[in-house]
């Protein structure tokens, strides 16, 4: 039977435990959902006239003067966007063909 020398069963203890696998949270490919009763705190529900006008300066101006919305995210083809969620944050979706396409909350 072979000894194994104290320091070196701490050292062999810390790889090993290192060596573990760590828990990660399930992912979900799906947006959190509002809170009940707060489906349209970011005055989305105001800007359906817009969807189909291009994007531009003038138009950005009127729709943050409409929606009241504090913060706005201009969502273009391609750009990441992350999944929290923020119930008085307007999402502004524009097309490939430069013009709104969707209004959210989120």
């Amino acid at each position: 039977m072979s000894k194994v020398a104290p320091g070196a069963a701490i050292v062999l203890a810390a790889l090993l435990t290192a060596c573990q696998p760590q828990p990660t949270p399930p992912e979900s490919s799906a947006p959190a959902l509002p809170p009940s009763g707060q489906a349209d705190a970011c005055g989305a529900g105001k800007l359906a006239k817009f969807v189909g006008t291009a994007d531009n300066a003038g138009q950005r101006a009127a729709i943050t003067a409409t929606s009241g919305a504090r913060a706005i995210r201009w969502i273009t083809p391609g750009m990441p966007v992350t999944m929290d969620y923020f119930e008085n944050r307007l999402n502004a979706n524009i097309g490939a063909d430069g013009r709104y396409s969707a209004f959210s909350c989120g």
